[in-house]
């Protein structure tokens, strides 16, 4: 039992914070995360890409692209080929669940 709490209290938490309908985004590995998928993807194309082909039925994606794209060009963003992987590949993103 003492192990677990002692597991429990080194976990490390990055905040996400949510910037679009089921879109999060992680500051510190200056990412963009789709909750629905739990996909990290990348820069600005592949994030209206991956909405316009999973998530929004043209019509609707027309209507939000004008919207997403402000909001995506004001975020600093890491191509995913940069994106540091952390130790064992866990990593806890604190707020992911309430979204």
């Amino acid at each position: 039992m003492s192990s677990l709490i002692n597991q429990a209290s080194i976990i490390t938490y990055t905040k996400v914070d949510l910037i679009f309908e089921n879109l999060v985004y992680n500051q510190e590995f200056k990412t963009i995360i789709c909750i629905i998928c739990k996909y990290s993807l990348g820069l600005a194309p592949n994030i209206t890409r991956h909405l316009k082909e999973n998530h929004y039925i043209k019509e609707e994606f027309i209507l939000v692209k004008t919207k997403l794209n402000l909001i995506l060009n004001n975020l600093d963003l890491l191509n995913n080929n940069n994106l540091y992987i952390p130790f064992n590949n866990k990593y806890y993103f604190k707020n992911f669940i309430n979204y």
